[in-house]
Parts: C-alpha cells; structure tokens; sequence
C-alpha cells in the first residue's frame, strides 16, 4: 500500500481541472451518456446568467451563494450518475464530498469545487480511476472549475502534518453523491474520534495559517486595495472564528448566534455582496478592491472595522478554546 496520501492527490488532482490529461482531448460527446453536452452545457449556462441577473437585480449574497452551490449539485449529481450508467457501475465503495466553501455552501462566482474523492479500499480506487477522469474532463467542459483530492477511509483517520489545510477543509464536509453509507461512516464513526485527538494540532495549524496571511497584509484593515476574502478583517477570519468553534468540538448544524456574531454576520452579508460583485465585473476567483469599490469597503471599515466584530466573536466562545489558541 502506498503510504503517502499526497502521492495520490497528485495522481487525482490536475492543477484546479483534475482528472484531465493534457496530452488528451475530452470526450465532448460523453459517448453513451444518457443527456449530451450539448445539453447539459447550454443549460447550466442559462442558470449561471440567471443567478447573475438576479443577484444584480437585489438578490441577497446569500440566496445568490446557494444558488450556485446548487447548480454545482445538480450538475455534479447528473453527471456522476450518467458516469456510473455509461461504466455499468455501481456506486458503492465511492462517495463525492464538498469540502470547505463549497461545503458550507457558500460558492462564489469563478470558486472552485473542492470536492474529495472518498474511497472504500485501495481496490476501489484502482477500480473508479477510468470513471473519475471521464466525470473530471465532463465538468471541465460543463464550465466548473475542480479542486480535487482523493483518500480511502483509512487514510482520513491519518493526519498529514503538511496538509493542514486539507483537514481545515474537511470539517465543512458535505455527501454530494455516491455510496450515502461510506460518508456516515467516515462522518459518524471515523472523524469524530481522530479530529477530537487532533484538536491541538488543528488549533495550532490554525492559528499558524491565520498569522501567515493577516502578515502578508500588515496586519492592518486599511488597505487602499483592501482584499475582501483574505485582508484582516475579511472573510477568512469570519471562517477562522467558525472553524475554531467546530475544533472546540460544537456541531456544525448547531452552532448558536449570539448578539457579537449576529453583528459579524451583517459584515459578512457587506464583505459577501462585495466579493460577488468584484467577481462577476472582473470575471476572476479574487476579491480586491479599487477605485470606488476601495472607497465604499474602506468607508464600512471605518465604521465597523469587521475584525472588531470577529473579535467579539472570538470572545463569545472563547470558553471552548485554549487561551493561547489564537
């Protein structure tokens, strides 16, 4: 058995496309296939500009947010499930799960789709490869851009000491498709244990990765260019404070809200709107800020920096967490 995890992301995962050869073309016709590109493609074209002209007609961050997130479901669903028709396969030893943003269902324009590939056995990977890499070039062409990894439930019990990034991610899972009983297995009986005995090395990576990215910033919210997603203040430290809270041990579907963090959550409405707009105008996964868009976040930093906000977050819950966490 191959004992590094890392070496099979790297043979799933193709830059931010995975699954597709370079040195080879995608089947643009998806031979077999129940539903044709031809079809699937134009459609969730439509649905894309669709939600766009919503979300510039008023609707609110959040109701845009998942509404991509649902596109991205109903497509990746499809498209597993006329996979497995075109293979003759059954599903089971497979499952598909949104990881991180995409798995709190929070998907902005040009995001990625993290999703993970979750293995029964190292057999069951040798045997979904072929599949993998016709569902990955299908959603090249349908217009999705995917982030990829691939693990058996084993090596999920592991934790990779220069991955922490991936074990972050993983505490947002979500079942998209595929064997429904190995994902409560991995999320009931397997994961509860090992991220309860990782807590000090995730609190400790997480802090870490917090320090790193609010440096490269000066640490300061007043930026002439202030990045919406990862400046202080922005929406990285709104998922850091979630993050710590799910660490702590408190359950994603039941973390409370306070007085503090129904405040944050109105910045984080401000800074989500903002990130959506920046993204369709200039048509990128990236969120700075210039001229006018710099003047309006500034001028809401000014009045409610939205780290202070975070701040009192941090506090409210700051009982569940060792003082010197973050």
């Amino acid at each position: 058995m191959r004992s590094a995890a890392r070496t099979r992301s790297n043979e799933v995962t193709t830059a931010a496309r995975p699954g597709l050869n370079p040195e080879s073309q995608p089947d643009r016709n998806m031979q077999g296939s129940l539903t044709p590109l031809s079809v699937l493609g134009p459609q969730a074209d439509d649905e894309r500009h669709r939600i766009r002209k919503q979300f510039e007609a008023g609707a609110s961050a959040r109701e845009t947010l998942r509404a991509l997130c649902q596109l991205a479901d109903n497509n990746i669903r499809q498209v597993f499930g006329e996979v497995l028709r075109v293979h003759s396969a059954a599903a089971s030893g497979l499952c598909l799960l949104a990881l991180g943003g995409y798995g709190r269902k929070l998907l902005f324009p040009y995001s990625d789709l993290d999703i993970l590939f979750l293995f029964g056995s190292d057999k069951a990977e040798e045997e979904f490869r072929p599949l993998i890499a016709d569902f990955a070039r299908t959603l090249w062409d349908l217009g999705f851009r995917v982030s990829s990894a691939g693990r058996t439930v084993e090596e999920c019990k592991r934790i990779e000491e220069d991955n922490a990034e991936f074990h972050l991610a993983l505490l947002d899972r979500r079942f998209l498709a595929g064997d429904a009983e190995l994902f409560e297995k991995l999320d009931k009986r397997v994961l509860p244990s090992s991220e309860k005995a990782a807590r000090p090395f995730l609190l400790t990576q997480l802090y870490k990765l917090t320090l790193e990215r609010l440096t490269r910033y000066g640490n300061t919210i007043f930026h002439l260019e202030p990045n919406v997603k990862d400046a202080p203040g922005g929406l990285r430290d709104y998922q850091a404070a979630v993050w710590l809270r799910q660490i702590g041990g408190e359950k994603r579907e039941s973390l409370s809200s306070s007085a503090a963090e129904e405040e944050l959550a109105s910045d984080l409405r401000v800074a989500s709107r903002r990130r959506g707009t920046l993204s369709w105008r200039y048509g990128w996964n990236s969120a700075p800020c210039s001229g006018v868009d710099a003047a309006v976040f500034s001028a809401r930093a000014h009045a409610e920096p939205p780290i202070a906000a975070l701040s009192r977050a941090e506090g409210a819950c700051a009982a569940n967490f060792p003082a010197a966490a973050f």
